[in-house]
């Protein structure tokens, strides 16, 4: 028995061990007591005993072949499972803000422009106000009776707050705010009436729709030459030389020069040392005194073709359109209306 357990244990070497088991005897235990009175003759005969029984157990004994199992494979430990490394989240490219455009300053803006009046008399006395937002400077200005900006004219207080007095001879006026960015404009009208009327005889005039200066009155003198005649005004002094033109430097037509009267009482009236033609006379006073010292007028004009004489008379001036666009209507000693322009320093009759 104790070799087929052997065999059930060695299950791998079965054949092996039986043929090992069938060689070899089998011994059974003996207590001590019996192997102490076993003799020699006792000891064959056990040993005959147990060789019998040792050949019947091994022919009766049947070896039964153990169930082999099939030995499990040696499982692998599973392979752990590998979570996938976590990835490192990418950031998130964060959102750009745009920084804020720094925005350009705006251009001014007007509010509000008032005139403390809006019926005013030639160059009354006008107060302006005004409103505004985003201006560094501002600017009052027009057009005067001529067409030309007029004077600059002084701003007080804020430019965004300000005012201005004027004193205008034409409408409209302009308010101009500025920046480094631009401007606004705004702009009143005013209803300007003239300050002084038309002599009678010059309402008609081609220039009547504008606002004429103030009429004067003033004593007179005048003489007439072979090509022109000379005209004297008491309140201003002046003398003024027309010339027919055609020769000299009025070869275009009529023109006409001033000069200051600077004769004196007590200088010589005359040149004795100048004899006229018959029919022809020399000037005196203050016409003699510009007819003898300049040459042009002396060459323009001729000799005198009567004496002088003297009298009333008026004019009145009026300004056009640009730099010294200034125009006179003067009427002379014998009734004719002279129309002066200083432009050009040109004369005609009128009408």
């Amino acid at each position: 028995m104790g070799c087929g357990v052997r065999l059930v244990s060695l299950t791998l070497f079965i054949v092996l061990v039986a043929t090992s088991c069938a060689a070899q005897p089998t011994v059974a235990p003996l207590s001590k007591a019996t192997d102490a009175a076993t003799t020699p003759d006792t000891r064959a005969e056990l040993a005959t005993d147990i060789a019998t029984e040792v050949a019947t157990d091994a022919a009766t004994e049947v070896v039964v072949a153990p169930t082999v199992v099939a030995p499990t494979s040696t499982l692998k430990p599973p392979e752990p499972t590998v979570a996938p490394p976590t990835a490192t989240p990418t950031r998130a490219a964060p959102t750009a803000i745009p920084p804020t455009a720094t925005q350009a300053p705006a251009a001014p803006v007007i509010l509000s422009f008032t005139a403390d009046r809006s019926e005013i008399a030639e160059r009354e006395t006008v107060v302006l106000r005004w409103q505004g937002q985003g201006a560094d400077s501002a600017a009052v200005w027009w057009f005067d009776a001529r067409g030309l900006p007029a004077s600059p004219v002084e701003v007080t207080g804020d430019p965004n707050n300000g005012s201005a007095v004027i004193n205008p001879d034409a409408s409209p006026i302009q308010l101009t705010l500025r920046n480094a960015t631009g401007e606004a404009n705004a702009m009143v009208e005013l209803d300007i009436h003239c300050i002084y009327a038309w002599i009678p005889g010059l309402e008609g005039n081609p220039y009547a729709d504008r606002c004429p200066g103030e009429p004067v009155y003033t004593a007179a003198a005048q003489q007439s030459f072979e090509n022109g005649f000379m005209i004297w005004l008491a309140n201003e002094e002046l003398i003024t030389v027309f010339y027919n033109g055609g020769q000299g430097s009025c070869l275009n037509g009529p023109c006409f020069r001033v000069f200051s009267d600077n004769f004196r009482e007590g200088d010589p009236e005359s040149d004795p040392a100048i004899v006229p033609p018959d029919g022809r006379y020399q000037p005196i006073r203050g016409f003699g005194l510009v007819w003898r010292t300049n040459a042009e007028v002396r060459d323009g004009l001729g000799w005198a073709t009567a004496p002088e004489s003297g009298g009333d008379t008026w004019m009145q001036r009026f300004t056009g359109m640009g730099t010294h666009n200034a125009y006179n209507y003067l009427r002379d000693l014998n009734g004719r209306i002279i129309f002066m322009a200083y432009l050009d320093n040109s004369w005609q009759l009128y009408p």
